[in-house]
């Protein structure tokens, strides 16, 4: 959801579909009672992706991790997914 990558297209059919679920809330923050919205929680993200929503806490958001990607494109002169 947040860079774009399909792990097929990049990699090849071994890993096609290959994708990690991000939990938008924290799971170490997850109250007993805790109802996990399927629609808006969990997330898939790539493992860069999901690396860096967890470089910070709270963690990145999908939107920051949009942004970081765009502006690191746009700086470096590299392309965008």
């Amino acid at each position: 959801m947040a860079c774009g990558i399909y792990f097929g297209r990049t990699y090849g059919p071994q890993v096609d579909g290959y994708i990690e679920v991000h939990h938008v809330v924290p799971v170490s923050q997850l109250g007993r009672d805790y109802v996990i919205n399927p629609k808006e929680d969990p997330v898939p993200l790539c493992p860069n992706c999901h690396s860096v929503a967890h470089r910070r806490n709270p963690p990145f958001t999908v939107d920051d991790i949009k942004r970081l990607f765009l502006e690191a494109g746009e700086s470096s002169g590299g392309s965008k997914a």
